[in-house]
């Protein structure tokens, strides 16, 4: 069952560590850190599966070229599955500056968090984001 939630930094804390990685990150290493070695990452920016973590830092190091990269969230939707398992959905929009001005690309997300124990750090084992459709 989904449930809404107040902000809490014990819930929010790998979303948005997550959130603060990709929003400050200089090189794309520091965002892969946060993805389990077996992780699948499909991207809000290409068409290609990110299934190792070659292909997830690939992908990050093109992300974080990004003038002033930023992401807000809109919505956020937690559903704990066990004491080390956590989905976190919602909305949040990727902000950025280019030759254009600030560009806004709205999108959707689903992470699926896990760690090996209540001491461990939460890992990212699963991440889909896509565009939001215009309407």
């Amino acid at each position: 069952k989904f449930f809404y939630i107040e902000i809490s930094f014990k819930l929010l804390a790998p979303y948005q560590n997550w959130v603060q990685q990709v929003s400050n990150a200089k090189t794309a290493e520091a965002i892969t850190q946060l993805y389990q070695s077996n992780a699948i990452l499909i991207p809000t920016f290409s068409s290609t599966i990110c299934d190792s973590k070659e292909k997830i830092q690939n992908y990050f190091s093109n992300l974080v070229t990004k003038e002033q990269l930023s992401i807000s969230t809109q919505l956020y939707v937690e559903t704990p599955l066990h004491t080390n398992q956590m989905l976190s959905n919602g909305l949040y929009t990727f902000h950025y500056l280019d030759t254009e001005g600030i560009i806004n690309h709205p999108a959707r997300f689903s992470f699926l968090f896990a760690r090996k124990t209540t001491e461990s750090p939460w890992l990212i084992v699963l991440h889909h984001s896509s565009v939001l459709p215009k309407e």
